[in-house]
């Protein structure tokens, strides 16, 4: 385990967790601020768009480090809606 320890601003204390288990568990050299960008994004669009009543992420591949991350396919499932699929990147 290395030394170093994230410790999360305010407001990004999942993305802080999420990124310090994925660095220790797999490759530190993983773009940690490009998977913590795509979390707070999510957690933006949450609360930005309550109807969202589920959202699919899968596989959200980080890439090495300053090379970003990229989401594969992406549902957004709103009540009373089929789901949408969408393809993004960062």
């Amino acid at each position: 385990m290395s030394d170093q320890h994230h410790h999360p601003k305010h407001g990004e204390s999942s993305a802080g967790l999420a990124a310090d288990f994925i660095a220790v568990r797999d490759n530190p050299l993983q773009d940690i601020d490009a998977l913590r960008d795509v979390l707070l994004r999510v957690s933006r669009l949450a609360e930005e768009v309550p109807e969202i009543a589920e959202l699919d992420l899968n596989p959200l591949i980080v890439l090495e480090r300053g090379a970003g991350a990229r989401v594969v396919d992406a549902l957004i499932v709103r009540p009373g809606l089929q789901g949408s699929n969408l393809s993004a990147s960062r």
